[in-house]
């Protein structure tokens, strides 16, 4: 299960929070180191990794890429000058990556350090991206602006095919969508308004493009980040510091730590659960 967002790992001990100019902390598992990703000081708004794998790969403003492979970062050339705001790892052992950002900017890079653009169909902010743990190949599922009603949903084949999801009757998020996770049963998109949709993962992303179904979260706080471990153990975090726990059957809302916005989530397991927001907050959760 791999998701994009400001904080991600590759083991309990190798987790990596990344943020406004530049700033990069991670974890060692004794205490957070900052980081000094060269000489970088773009905004950087998304990181993706693998649990087991090898390298974390970030993305931000400015067209701005860097991987992390153990304590050593490098950055590889986009010439593309877009803002990225999301951040996936294919399937395999050797993965590509895929990126999205701003007016429909994707790329693909491969195991040999190759940035590929690809064309989205769109000039839509793109805010988020996952991968599809079920499929056979790249299966990806992105979402973003709602500039134009309704808020960008697509299936995404890694190269150029596109497919439009949440359409027709299908459940969708009436504004932008910030978040999407897919699990090996369920995927999840969250948005704005306090929006959270779900359905069944398939094979492929594409496979039922309109069965979403909304989940009932009691609050228009806009929500921007998603960690499952399962379908009956899903969180939820957003703004004002809202936390929402998700059962399969009900949504309900964690007393308050903090009133700071909330902006990824992200776990090695149900007992082992990170949450980042503005101000530096940094919550850990350890039943």
């Amino acid at each position: 299960m791999c998701s994009s967002d400001l904080i991600t790992g590759t083991a309990v001990d190798h987790i990596l929070i990344v943020g406004d100019g530049g700033t990069a902390l991670l974890w060692d598992g004794m205490k957070w180191q900052k980081q000094p990703p060269l000489t970088v000081t773009a905004n950087l708004r998304a990181a993706a990794g693998r649990l087991g794998g090898s390298t974390i790969s970030v993305a931000g403003d400015g067209g701005t890429i860097l991987q992390l492979t153990g304590t050593t970062w490098t950055q590889i050339n986009n010439s593309s000058q877009a803002n990225l705001r999301g951040a996936a790892i294919g399937i395999g052992s050797t993965p590509n990556v895929f990126f999205v950002g701003d007016t429909g900017n994707t790329f693909r890079l491969s195991p040999t350090g190759a940035l590929t653009g690809k064309s989205a169909g769109t000039l839509l902010n793109i805010h988020t991206i996952a991968q599809n743990p079920n499929a056979g190949g790249d299966d990806l599922i992105l979402g973003g602006s709602s500039f134009l009603s309704p808020p960008l949903a697509d299936s995404w084949d890694g190269n150029n095919s596109f497919r439009g999801q949440m359409t027709g009757s299908s459940a969708r998020i009436s504004s932008n969508i910030n978040a999407m996770f897919c699990g090996k049963t369920m995927f999840y998109a969250a948005g704005d308004q306090g929006g959270l949709v779900s359905r069944a993962s398939g094979k492929g992303a594409s496979d039922i493009p309109d069965k979403w179904v909304a989940i009932n979260t009691s609050t228009n706080k806009t929500l921007r980040g998603i960690w499952a471990n399962s379908e009956t153990e899903v969180f939820v975090v957003g703004d004002t510091g809202t936390i929402i726990q998700y059962n399969g059957t009900t949504a309900s809302t964690v007393p308050p730590i903090t009133v700071n916005n909330l902006r990824a989530i992200w776990g090695s397991s149900p007992a082992n659960i990170y949450a980042v927001g503005d101000g530096g907050v940094v919550l850990h959760y350890l039943p």
